[in-house]
């Protein structure tokens, strides 16, 4: 899927009206963060070696999810 069809695949999937800055999107993502990350890392090691500001489609911000998880885990 290239980056101009997510907000419509989006919106699609969550059956309503995809808007970037929702204050509600985290809530309403948060149990499917495990398969989203696990599909992040399948998709950049398909790249050798990975460039993701030009790998289409590729994202690194399963990255910064894991460590605000980690961060926001009670220790």
């Amino acid at each position: 899927m290239k980056r101009h069809q997510y907000q419509e695949k989006l919106s699609e999937l969550l059956c309503h009206k995809y808007e970037k800055n929702s204050e509600n999107m985290y809530q309403e993502l948060y149990d499917k963060q495990p398969e989203a990350i696990r599909n992040a890392k399948r998709l950049l090691s398909n790249y050798s070696p990975s460039n993701p500001a030009k790998d289409n489609p590729s994202t690194t911000v399963y990255q910064l999810v894991e460590e605000l998880n980690k961060r926001l885990s009670p220790s």
